[in-house]
């Protein structure tokens, strides 16, 4: 996204799409990395299978077994933000990152959830700037095993916490020093039509010719 007037507006959701991307491209590395590390016999750790696998959310409750192992992130502001004059406010933002899926019986399912939370320490951790976009990232839960339904033994979850630091999430001495617009600034009006770009200042060359003043 090109640099305007409104400096960076960063909220919940994108922290959400950072911590996303960054599980869908790298937690099939560390699931083969916990099978090596375990002698466990190559592919025996499920990755996600669709891409629907990854999502946000408010809990881990909203899945279907054909989207399972379903990894889930739920993203909220934590403490209090910070403000510093040379990049605005910073927030810190609570990450909880689990997984949802099913085995055989529920030993089985007890193990591979355990082994799915070893591989999103890993990730989230060794990648904690989330592709450049966080400060940094510390656990605050390790991967925390459970039911989510007792009747339901052999469906397990797995859940760790993280804070996301994000600095620079807006700028109160930044944005528009105009009239209030009518309308979207920069916006044709239509919602098929995106946003354009800010325009660019052009420049010209112009020749002034003097011309003498005479007294009347």
């Amino acid at each position: 996204m090109p640099s305007s007037i409104f400096e960076p507006l960063i909220g919940a959701p994108n922290v959400e799409d950072a911590v996303l991307n960054t599980l869908r491209t790298w937690l099939p590395t560390y699931l083969w990395e916990i099978e090596r590390q375990n002698d466990l016999r190559k592919g025996s750790l499920p990755h996600p299978p669709t891409p629907e696998s990854f999502d946000g959310g408010h809990d881990f409750l909203t899945w279907i077994e054909d989207q399972c192992p379903k990894v889930i992130a739920v993203v909220n502001p934590v403490g209090e933000p910070e403000r510093s004059g040379s990049i605005g406010y910073s927030q810190a933002f609570a990450v909880q990152v689990g997984a949802v899926l099913f085995d055989d019986n529920e030993a089985d399912a007890r193990r591979l959830a355990g082994h799915y939370g070893t591989a999103i320490q890993g990730t989230i951790l060794q990648q904690g700037d989330l592709g450049g976009f966080a400060e940094r990232t510390i656990m605050v839960q390790s991967p925390e095993v459970s039911f989510q339904d007792q009747d339901m033994r052999r469906l397990h979850q797995v859940v760790a916490v993280f804070h996301v630091f994000v600095t620079g999430i807006v700028s109160d001495s930044a944005g528009p020093d105009v009239p209030t617009p009518t309308d979207s600034p920069q916006y044709g009006g239509s919602p098929d039509v995106p946003f354009t770009d800010w325009p660019t200042v052009q420049t010209t060359d112009a020749t002034v010719t003097a011309q003498p003043i005479t007294e009347q």
